[in-house]
């Protein structure tokens, strides 16, 4: 290695003004050509583990040569300084990082580049002497190209002020230790243990739990939305939030109870009281999470997926209690309330039918396998049939038939909902579009969108092309959306609503009622109907509450002028009341229930107005 000559290609570090000054900061050290000492050999093993890279030195910077006081990767103990990257360190005294090698003129040349060890990524941080003089690196080498991010430069930094510690025997050492542990093991936002903390304060726990034949609580939780805030309030408010809910969180569960954040906007309870029991180690988390958090001056509410898994009842080990406890959170439904759900094998259970389900729908898309149901809607005043709503079936030759719902909320979790979207949407206005032809009746047809489908960002020219492909118009088509799905990102929503207009595309709130019930946020969206939830048609006959309900809400939406349709009318005192309260359309079992494309079109060619 010594042997080396620079090619013209590259030109050797300049030698620093002050070099004699260096060399007898170096030479005060006392430490060129000493045995390797653990006290360095670890900061260059756990620089390698945090970083990931292959080599990581300590190099001194000597007259003629750099030598490794510590080593991971290379048996190398030195080479020629003139082909040395961390001269350039030591000549400017600054950091050095070199993200492709092989890319930059002033090092494509070298020899450590073009042969053993092959540099591609470079990362070096002076070390400095007693007398402030720079002597040598820590350095970071990688044989592929990379990017150094700044929070990872910054860690970088406090490995090399640890290693200058023992270099200088400075007494601040054990302070500076500790600083560059704590951001292996603890979350720099928040100051709570991370994830790799976490794990190993759950192995100990549980090691502990064994012995004493305790019980050992894990909760993790999820934050709703929290990237719809992230885009609303900015991500300054959004860490701020996060600060905010660790310093309750440590308050409101104070030691023993470990406190930490998993990851994201997951946050992650290790609780060892035996007396507290997993619902009320729920409840508890949801009242916490439940108060508003003070955020720039702003009373802000959040809620929370929560879940909860118990030691040893439902696993024996930390990654299945882990694991268990996160599959109990994804299975709260969506909501902006904070709720929480306990493991429970049937959670296991649902997952394999989940993926199961998954597996067969995207065979059934593929084969043609899925149909659609038509369930007529009725103008309440003409008795005039209007149109109808596209409902998904699906038989299954291993499954049976399979909850629309299922296969709906199955798909949604995946890309495959664009493909089960895509399929209904184009199958419905085909069908609508040969309704004409086959009984020369122009009629709606409705279909429902997903929040994933509504937000997908070529849904404009999905639609477009579907209309253009089926000859359906576009006057014809009602897209119907849940409270939820618009909600979640509600400026977003509109920007697609408005740009599906010009095709004459209409809106429905569908199952309004069941969510946010609000009428302000209706005022923003270009919606030109509501459908009432079943279940309130369904109690109109049994109690006066819920017919006031349903006739305050037809009055409030005519007031904003948008139509409104009666879901799951099936008896002749249900159509009565709509048409007395002034219901503009009416869907149930009392005029069909839904029907096969076929059967359809022969009740469309048979419809007589009532």
């Amino acid at each position: 290695m010594n042997n080396h000559q620079p090619p013209n290609r590259f030109k050797p570090a300049p030698m620093p003004r002050f070099e004699a000054q260096r060399l007898t900061d170096l030479k005060a050290l006392q430490i060129l050509d000493t045995e390797a000492e653990e006290r360095f050999d670890r900061y260059t093993q756990l620089a390698a583990d945090l970083f990931q890279v292959p080599i990581a030195l300590v190099s001194l910077v000597d007259a003629e040569r750099q030598w490794f006081k510590s080593a991971v990767g290379t048996d190398l103990r030195e080479t020629d300084r003139t082909i040395s990257l961390c001269g350039h360190v030591v000549a400017a005294d600054e950091i050095l990082v070199i993200e492709d090698a092989l890319r930059d003129p002033r090092f494509a040349g070298n020899p450590l580049v073009q042969c053993a060890p092959q540099i591609r990524f470079y990362a070096g941080v002076p070390l400095h002497g007693a007398a402030g003089q720079p002597v040598g690196t820590l350095c970071l080498i990688d044989h592929q190209p990379r990017h150094l991010a700044q929070h990872e430069l910054a860690l970088l930094k406090q490995l090399a002020a640890l290693v200058e510690s023992e270099l200088q025997r400075q007494r601040h050492i054990d302070q500076l230790r500790a600083e560059i542990e704590r951001s292996a093991y603890f979350d720099a936002l928040t100051s709570l243990p991370n994830r790799r903390l976490l794990s190993d304060r759950l192995d100990f726990a549980l090691e502990l739990a064994s012995e004493q034949q305790q019980r050992i609580l894990v909760a993790i939780f999820d934050l709703n939305n929290f990237s719809t805030f992230n885009k609303s309030f900015g991500r300054a408010a959004g860490d701020a939030l996060l600060r905010a809910i660790a310093e309750r969180l440590t308050q409101e569960f104070p030691p023993p109870t470990v406190v930490g954040r998993w990851r994201d906007d997951q946050f992650m309870l290790i609780v060892f009281q035996n007396d507290l029991s997993m619902e009320a180690l729920g409840e508890r988390l949801v009242r916490c999470i439940g108060r508003p958090f003070r955020v720039d001056d702003k009373m802000l509410h959040v809620g929370a997926k929560i879940g909860v898994s118990c030691y040893p009842d439902d696993a024996q080990n930390s990654h299945d209690l882990i694991q268990h406890a996160i599959m109990a959170m994804r299975a709260n439904p969506p909501a902006t309330e904070s709720s929480f759900r306990l493991y429970t094998p049937a959670l296991e259970r649902n997952r394999v039918r989940y993926y199961h389900v998954l597996r067969r729908l995207r065979r059934a898309i593929a084969v043609g396998q899925l149909t659609l149901a038509f369930q007529p809607e009725v103008e309440i005043a003409s008795g005039c049939l209007v149109g109808a709503e596209a409902l998904l079936r699906w038989h299954d030759p291993e499954l049976g038939q399979v909850p629309p719902d299922e296969a709906t909320a199955t798909a949604e979790q995946t890309n495959v909902t664009h493909l089960l979207g895509e399929h209904v949407l184009r199958t419905a206005c085909q069908q609508a579009a040969r309704w004409r032809e086959v009984c020369g009746r122009r009629l709606e047809v409705a279909v429902n969108l997903t929040a994933t489908q509504l937000y997908r960002p070529d849904l404009v020219k999905l639609v477009a092309d579907i209309l253009g492909e089926s000859g359906l118009a576009g006057s014809q088509l009602i897209l119907e959306l849940t409270e939820s799905s618009l909600v979640e990102d509600i400026d977003t929503a509109v920007e697609r609503m408005q740009a599906l207009k010009p095709l004459g595309v209409r809106f429905a709130i569908d199952d309004f009622g069941t969510g946010y019930s609000s009428f302000a946020y209706l005022t923003q969206l270009p919606v030109s109907r509501l459908k009432i939830d079943r279940a309130f048609i369904l109690a109109v006959s049994e109690s006066a509450e819920a017919a006031k309900v349903v006739s305050g809400l037809v009055e409030l939406a005519h007031r904003l002028q948008l139509d409104v349709v009666a879901e799951g009318v099936e008896t002749p005192a249900q159509l009565a009341f709509l048409r007395q309260i002034g219901c503009n359309i009416a869907q149930g079992y009392y005029f069909s229930p839904p029907l096969p494309a076929e059967q359809f079109a022969d009740y469309v060619a048979n419809w007589k107005s009532a």
